[in-house]
């Protein structure tokens, strides 16, 4: 494969322990994974793999995809608080791939808006779209997505407050958060659902938005939480929530059916796909066919044995087809399995080649070269043995008993033509066997495991495809070198 990949890693100078070797392949490896996965089209599974590789290094060349990648997936705060990280210190990137990088971050930026929460209490937590995003006081705005986004405040001894925001991107809004003081210990309704999207309310109220907001705040009380969705029923539980405690609200809008479904196709690298709708089995999804989904968004998951699942979170249009190219990856386990099994096909196949290579020219040589040079030879012995027989001279006239006469020649030649014969056959059967063994080890190369079908080439640029220097922490450095592999 003509693939950038990381050949050595790693030489420590710290004022601490030496870092452990494991976890240097580690990060090697989950690397290389990262890449292939990216290559592969699979961006929300390389954009896991970059996501644990963040938590424990700072290598450029990991925060650098994680920008690119956030932004390719229409995460502009990740890909934006990201950028701010690796431009806050020192680094060993080039200029222009630093230049690149402000660049998507002021692309990324450009379509945030700032909010800027103020509230006379301190301490009252602040979450956009279910995430924590800090508490009062601020010292600086937050950074949002623009559309409508849900805020969510709260504080030990006051209720929760929600409120729907508007943002628009390259805006500022600000926002007085006044909260209710209570005696009470809010509870909270951990809601159960499949189904992305669906709008949460908590008695009529709109709380948030799935899966962005899963676990609602809420006094303690008799409550009535539900969900909907367009092209879908609404689904609704009233609860009880005690002081302090949590519920679970288990519930599943039910489809709709629309007049127009959208339909859902594979060309995929493996057969016998699996397909999971918003975290229910889909059924078998094999290529040439389609399944039927109610429009809107949905996550999908393709699996397929032995292969890292595949996962897609799309908008599907009614009365469309949408077809998925899959490239899966095998898992660690099978490509661990896969390599072994092309070394050993691909020795024993060239080891084959070339054995039969050797006994088809020796072979041939003999039984279509030498072997009829020989045959001429004994032919002509036996015609001339004949010739002095028939005209009483040569071998004809010998009289000595230790010469032997024209009979025992002419026997003898044609002995020697038998042999020849047998030996003659010997050499087609060893140039026939040969040929086979050759064909056997063409064929054995041939079927050994194909890891190149697993691999594409990266088009995109700003995608680094080898790790570099990075200072760590504690401090000291470490320092990976890159070769063609």
């Amino acid at each position: 494969m003509n693939r950038w990949f990381v050949a050595v890693v790693v030489v420590v100078v710290s004022a601490r322990a030496g870092a452990a070797p494991a976890a240097e392949d580690d990060v090697k490896l989950r690397f290389e994974l990262a890449t292939r996965l990216y290559s592969q089209g699979n961006t929300l599974e390389a954009l896991d793999e970059l996501e644990r590789l963040a938590k424990t290094t700072e290598l450029p060349s990991v925060l650098v995809n994680l920008v690119s990648v956030n932004a390719e997936l229409g995460r502009p705060e990740a890909s934006v608080a990201v950028a701010d990280r690796l431009l806050s210190k020192p680094t060993t990137l080039d200029p222009a791939r630093l230049t690149r990088v402000r660049a998507i971050r002021d692309e990324q930026r450009q379509k945030l808006g700032d909010v800027m929460v103020t509230s006379p209490v301190d301490g009252v937590e602040l979450r956009l779209a279910g995430k924590l995003v800090g508490q009062t006081p601020l010292q600086k705005p937050l950074l949002s997505r623009s559309g409508t986004v849900m805020l969510t405040a709260t504080a030990k001894g006051y209720e929760p407050l929600f409120r729907e925001l508007t943002v628009l991107a390259g805006g500022t809004l600000e926002v007085t958060v006044e909260l209710v003081a209570t005696t009470a210990t809010p509870g909270s309704a951990v809601i159960r659902t499949s189904t992305p999207d669906t709008t949460v309310l908590v008695d009529g109220q709109q709380v948030g938005v799935t899966p962005d907001v899963t676990k609602v705040p809420v006094m303690p009380g008799t409550k009535t939480v539900s969900v909907t969705r367009e092209h879908y029923s609404s689904a609704e539980l009233v609860v009880k929530v005690a002081d302090g405690a949590e519920v679970d609200v288990p519930l599943e809008p039910t489809a709709i059916p629309a007049e127009e479904t959208a339909q859902v196709a594979v060309r995929s690298t493996e057969g016998s796909v699996t397909l999971t709708v918003d975290g229910l089995q889909g059924g078998l999804l094999e290529e040439g066919s389609t399944t039927r989904l109610i429009p809107g968004r949905h996550r999908l998951a393709f699996e397929r044995g032995g292969f890292l699942p595949i996962r897609r979170e799309v908008w599907l249009a009614g009365g469309r087809v949408q077809t998925f190219e899959l490239v899966f990856e095998p898992t660690p386990e099978l490509r661990a399995e896969l390599v072994s099994s092309r070394s050993v096909r691909r020795i024993a196949g060239f080891t084959a080649i070339g054995i039969g290579a050797a006994g088809a020219i020796a072979s041939g040589i003999y039984a279509f070269g030498l072997a009829s040079v020989d045959e001429a030879y004994w032919n002509k012995q036996v015609k001339d043995f004949e010739g002095q027989l028939q005209t009483g001279k040569g071998c004809a006239q010998v009289t000595d008993p230790t010469v032997p006469t024209c009979q025992q020649n002419i026997t003898l030649s044609k002995q020697k033509l038998v042999e020849l014969g047998q030996a003659r056959t010997i050499g087609y059967v060893g140039f026939a066997t040969s040929l086979v063994a050759i064909a056997g080890g063409v064929v054995s190369v041939l079927l050994a495991p194909d890891l190149g079908r697993f691999e594409r080439p990266i088009s995109n640029s700003d995608f680094v495809q080898s790790l570099a220097v990075t200072v760590l922490p504690e401090g000291g450095a470490a320092v990976a070198a890159a070769g063609r592999f």
